[in-house]
């Protein structure tokens, strides 16, 4: 499989890099230096003195700046002695994404926002139908398109793109069209009939289904399978895509794409080779597309009892996958499927930098309460090997705002980056107020907060 993702097609007659097309994550350049591989080859961002720590390499400051002098420099969007913590800026509450749909609020968890038509930017988000929260995530998820006026928002709702159960959008943009990567196929899990949280007594099932969107499937609770996708339905991870041009007009439709991933049936993980099993989906995919349209997949897996976990928090891992077209089919870097790093994350987001490195921010286990809950920081020169920050999470549950007040979230998870020429620029997290219930057990207030990071070079 190794070499799958080193395909290279050279245009021309040199190896020069200006004739090089990039598939994968592999460059001609590094590769004759037998140096780590990025995925392009770019201008880096400018680093000034900030950090201080003392290193050797630039992977001593966690590759978010340059070992310079033995000591680390971080770039703009980076902060503390290694550049370990992404430097966020206090901004208003009001910033991010609280859905209302006809006159009525309801909850959020996650989104992702892009630029689109008229200077706008449009944001897709987990939006939970009959103001219900997180906590009936399964059961009541749909994914919505909202739009304002600047990256932060506030946003507001436009239009439901996609019925229940559908969860975790991710939005990827090539070529002037925007991608949008989810879990589920916007049809009701025959498990989980929807609830009705405006009556907490009740939570009887809405016989309305006002979100719910039709969706061609081969069967009602699993996706159409995408040509050339060798696996099990499993996992229930698609695309839909949109001219990106077309975003503002709410009667443009959608197309559908299918399934873009599945698990292998030869895998350990998946020893029957059906979708018996809970155990084995893959969820939270989120994907880099490179200028030739090659994308690399980011995700989380679970396989209870594999790679010595107990099965306590459901052996969620982070595996990654390659397609030579973003639209799929993906296949895993190598089966059987192993885990970038060996300890449990989950909600990852992939980017690569200016200098061709590659970056995830994940949800960092356990799932809830003050640090080391938040957001934990991975990175690798050449996506094959990685490591994660020993630091602490580069983003924790505490959020500073312009006004000089501050708040300590129950849990902030599914982090998401508007990245502008490899460089992060604003951060969307899924958000559970603390003050709602001091024990974390549940979450009757859930959204998505938008944070801004700074662009400005360290002084």
């Amino acid at each position: 499989m190794r070499e799958l993702w080193g395909v290279l097609t050279m245009v021309g007659c040199s190896f020069s890099s200006a004739q090089l097309v990039y598939e994968g994550v592999r460059g001609i350049e590094n590769l004759k230096k037998g140096g780590p591989v990025g995925a392009h080859i770019a201008t880096a961002p400018r680093s000034a003195v900030s950090g201080g720590g003392s290193c050797v390499t630039d992977m001593d400051c966690e590759l978010n700046g340059v070992c310079q002098d033995d000591k680390c420099q971080c770039d703009a969007a980076w902060k503390g002695e290694f550049c370990q913590i992404l430097a966020t800026i206090p901004g208003r509450r009001e910033h991010g994404y609280r859905p209302v749909i006809n006159g009525s609020m309801t909850g959020s968890w996650g989104g992702h926002a892009v630029p689109g038509p008229n200077r706008q930017y449009f944001m897709f988000a987990a939006t939970f139908s009959h103001g219900c929260t997180v906590d009936q995530w399964y059961t009541n998820s749909f994914v919505s398109q909202a739009v304002a006026d600047t990256p932060l928002g506030p946003f507001q709702y436009q239009r439901t793109v996609r019925g229940i159960f559908s969860h975790g959008p991710v939005v990827a943009q090539h070529n002037g069209t925007t991608a949008v990567y989810h879990v589920g196929c916007g049809k009701p899990e025959i498990d989980a009939p929807e609830q009705d949280c405006h009556n907490t007594d009740t939570r009887q099932r809405n016989p309305l289904q006002s979100h719910q969107t039709a969706v061609p499937t081969t069967d009602p609770y699993v996706c159409t399978r995408t040509s050339g996708v060798n696996y099990t339905l499993d996992g229930y991870d698609t695309l839909f895509t949109i001219p990106t041009e077309h975003l503002l007009n709410s009667h443009d439709q959608f197309k559908d794409h299918g399934q873009t991933i599945a698990w292998p049936q030869t895998d350990p993980c998946n020893p029957v080779g059906n979708n018996s099993s809970p155990t084995n989906r893959i969820t939270n995919n989120a994907v880099h597309i490179f200028p030739n349209g090659s994308a690399l997949m980011i995700f989380r897996y679970q396989c209870i009892g594999k790679d010595g976990d107990d099965g306590k928090n459901g052996g969620r891992r982070i595996g990654l996958a390659f397609a030579p077209d973003y639209r799929g089919p993906f296949r895993m870097r190598e089966t059987p499927v192993r885990p970038i790093i060996p300890d449990e994350n989950e909600d990852p987001f992939l980017w690569v930098d200016a200098r061709g490195r590659f970056h995830a921010l994940v949800h960092c286990l356990p799932y809830r309460g003050p640090p080391p809950a938040g957001h934990c920081h991975l990175f690798s020169t050449d996506s094959y090997h990685w490591e994660k920050s020993t630091r602490g999470p580069a983003v924790t549950t505490f959020i500073e705002y312009s006004d000089g007040s501050n708040e300590t979230f129950c849990r902030r998870e599914r982090p998401q980056l508007l990245v502008v020429d490899g460089a992060p620029t604003v951060l969307y997290s899924a958000v559970a107020p603390l003050t709602d219930d001091p024990t974390c057990g549940s979450s009757t207030i859930s959204y998505t907060a938008a944070v801004a990071i700074n662009t400005n070079p360290h002084t």
